[in-house]
């Protein structure tokens, strides 16, 4: 369930800005991400769902940049934001990020 501020989690994007997280967490648009956080007053922010990447393969879920003094303390340059995966909300893994993203678009993939 997303708190407060925070992009819905579990849907596709929606809106121009839905669009606009997806686009900056796949290039790792850490700025953009500290920014719509931050206009939300938040400390973290999740995607709408997208093709992610593991080890094991691609899979459809979603990712979160955070602010933590730890990090602030350890990363100054960071500014204290980092990004993470947040959830795996496919079954399966797919062996490419097309095979994913086509899954995706087409609702056709498997919730775990």
């Amino acid at each position: 369930m997303a708190l407060p501020g925070e992009v819905g989690h579990g849907y596709e994007a929606e809106t121009d800005e839905d669009a606009r997280i997806i686009a900056a967490f796949k290039v790792r648009d850490d700025a953009t991400l500290m920014t719509i956080a931050k206009a939300r007053g938040t400390t973290e922010l999740v995607s709408p769902l997208m093709v992610c990447q593991s080890g094991a393969g691609f899979y459809i879920g979603t990712y979160s940049i955070h602010w933590d003094q730890d990090w602030q303390d350890q990363f100054p340059e960071s500014g204290g934001w980092f990004v993470e995966p947040y959830s795996r909300e496919s079954y399966d893994y797919y062996a490419t990020e097309q095979a994913a993203q086509a899954a995706l678009d087409n609702e056709s993939w498997c919730p775990r």
